[in-house]
């Protein structure tokens, strides 16, 4: 027969488990003030799998960043071995720079000051990087003779190949005129110079807006599509000019100046990036437009130096590589003398022109000294 405990109120009383647990509940209950939110139990399993969950691709994230970090890219892991794959990211990122010039062009609307200023920049780095380091240094640890054949090799080879990079009058798309059908000096208007004055020009349009929706004549409409077109071909022409710059970044990176050469490289592209998108931007209004043809124009750094992992890496000995760093200064030489220095010239602004030259300068003779 089965008996069970009876309270004073005559009703059957509770097991002895129940009671316990029922003691502790409405004490919990008590010290929280009578809520009932306490009672309810806590879901912790699920609990315990969200935050395993996020654990997981917490470690994922931090395993691909460190694989990047190393230099290695899992698409190209069965293509290029680690160091190869530590060029190709250099030259990615440095080619990526035209955007941020990009994005100054849309935003900062950027005058003559400030272009020459950065390409001074990039002449002091640049000529710095090149006739001490890849020409003197290497000289002097290699052979004057022979290293110095190979910087003159790469001059030369800039030198005659200049003429086959597109090349275009630009009289009809950076004319001006004042309210007297007089040309306007402040505003360009001189022809047959290359891209940079008519970037220039076209940076006067994006600031007064002549471009972009005074009204829809036909006029405006044929500027408009007068500075796409010129927009385009300065795209066309940057690529071309940073192809070689690929090479430049990829054989720097087997040395110590890897890291230097790609941020020099990316301190001269962001000029760059500023007269690709300021046409567009002056034509179309559009800023997504602007900086997708300023960044896709640095995109042909990183597959130059594709191209010269696969073709020429394989050759390569330790002597040979110095050898191709002479020739890569030479080329970075003659960037400097023919293509940055007269843009930088035709910006009006040699004081700030000067003070670029000194500040990159300093900055890579202080590089240089502390061994980096």
């Amino acid at each position: 027969m089965r008996t069970s405990i009876v309270d004073v109120r005559g009703k059957p009383a509770a097991q002895p488990a129940k009671l316990l647990r029922r003691r502790v509940l409405l004490k919990a209950a008590a010290r929280h003030g009578g809520r009932k939110s306490c009672l309810r139990p806590v879901r912790s399993k699920a609990v315990i799998n969200h935050w395993q969950g996020l654990s997981s691709v917490w470690n994922s994230v931090s395993e691909q960043a460190s694989t990047l970090s190393a230099g290695e890219i899992p698409l190209l892991s069965g293509m290029l071995d680690k160091g190869d794959q530590h060029a190709l990211l250099l030259s990615t990122l440095a080619g990526l720079s035209t955007s941020i010039g990009g994005g100054i062009a849309i935003v900062k609307k950027p005058g003559n000051d400030l272009l020459s200023f950065l390409l001074g920049i990039a002449i002091g780095v640049m000529a710095t990087l090149s006739v001490l380091e890849m020409w003197l240094h290497n000289a002097v640890e290699h052979g004057p003779v022979a290293i110095t054949a190979a910087t003159a090799a790469g001059v030369a080879l800039y030198y005659s190949a200049q003429p086959y990079f597109p090349d275009f009058e630009t009289h009809q798309v950076s004319s001006h005129t004042d309210d007297k059908g007089q040309p306007d000096g402040n505003k360009g208007g001189i022809s047959k110079h290359r891209q940079s004055s008519a970037a220039t020009a076209a940076l006067a349009d994006v600031k007064t807006g002549t471009s972009t929706g005074e009204n829809n004549s036909r006029a405006v409409q044929a500027r408009s599509a007068e500075l796409l077109r010129l927009g385009l071909l300065m795209a066309l022409t940057m690529t071309l000019h940073n192809f070689p710059e690929g090479f430049a970044v990829a054989f720097s990176s087997f040395t110590s100046i890897g890291p230097i050469m790609a941020i020099a490289i990316a301190v001269h592209n962001i000029p760059e990036g500023v007269i690709v998108a300021a046409p567009v931007y002056a034509a179309t209004g559009s800023r997504w437009k602007a900086m997708g043809i300023a960044t896709a124009s640095g995109l042909s750094e990183p597959l130059g130096a594709l191209m010269a992992l696969l073709s020429i890496r394989p050759f390569l000995t330790p002597m040979r590589l110095q050898y191709m760093l002479a020739f890569v200064g030479g080329v970075m030489m003659a960037v400097c003398a023919l293509e940055l220095l007269p843009e930088a010239r035709k910006c009006k602004e040699d004081l700030r022109l000067i003070q670029g030259v000194g500040f990159g300068s300093v900055i890579m003779l202080a590089t240089l000294w502390a061994g980096v």
